[in-house]
This record gives structure tokens, C-alpha cells and sequence, in this order.
């Protein structure tokens, strides 16, 4: 059985994080995106997605996020993901037993992400499970 991997790239969310800005319009995005120089930083990126069909006796599922330097949160459901200071630009979350129905993924996202071209290749990776 192969890796099979789900990008997650159109319908993102963008929205400013400074004060005020929560309530402000959400720009529609696809990733990964080179960023305008008019971009406002610090800005959250939202991400809704279904549960993939995942067998857990057999596959493991992982978040993947590659080129996304100046992440400062990463949250799914309300619970925040622990990003590694010691993995660059690419983070990797397991994500076996914590997805739901239907998930929503946040990214918060400082100013290192502005000049980055193509910033944010962002997936779903399903794997098959180690056999001990």
C-alpha cells in the first residue's frame, strides 16, 4: 500500500490579526501563495476539511506543512499543535484519533512569510502503518 497524499490548497481563509481585524472581511487564498508586499502581518489562515477515509488498524494520518516559515500557531478543532523551533520550515503532525467529521485548521502567520515564493504547501498524508 502507497502514501497517499491530500493537498489542501484552495478555500483558505485570510484575515489580519491585529487589533480589530477578526471581524474584518476574509480574503479567499490558495496555496501556496507568494504574498503580496501590501499584505498585513500578523494574519490567520483558516482552513475547513472533511475526515479522510482512514482504516487506523492499518494507516496512519499526518499534517504536513513544507515552506511555511513564520508560523506562530498552528491549531485544529480549537487545540494547538506544538510547532518544533528545531524543524525550519517543515512541520509534521500526527493526527491518528483527533479528527473530526468535519475539521477546521488554523494557521497563524507572521511577517517571516512575506518574500517566501510559494509559501505554504500544506497536506493530509495517509500512510500505511509500521508493522512491528
Amino acid at each position: 500500500m502507497a502514501d497517499h497524499r491530500i493537498r489542501l490548497r484552495g478555500a483558505w481563509e485570510s484575515r489580519g490579526l491585529e487589533a480589530g481585524a477578526e471581524s474584518a472581511t476574509a480574503r479567499r487564498v490558495d496555496l501556496p501563495i507568494t504574498w503580496p508586499e501590501s499584505t498585513g502581518f500578523p494574519l490567520r489562515l483558516v482552513r475547513h476539511f472533511g475526515r479522510p477515509p482512514v482504516d487506523p488498524a492499518r494507516e496512519d494520518l499526518v499534517l504536513e506543512l513544507d515552506r511555511a516559515p513564520g508560523l506562530l500557531a498552528v491549531r485544529l478543532n480549537g487545540i494547538e499543535l506544538a510547532l518544533d523551533p528545531s524543524a525550519g520550515d517543515s512541520h509534521r503532525f500526527p493526527l491518528d484519533g483527533i479528527l473530526l467529521p468535519r475539521n477546521a485548521l488554523l494557521l497563524d502567520c507572521g511577517a517571516e512569510a512575506l518574500g517566501v515564493d510559494g509559501w505554504g504547501e500544506v497536506a493530509l498524508r495517509i500512510r500505511p502503518r509500521a508493522v512491528d
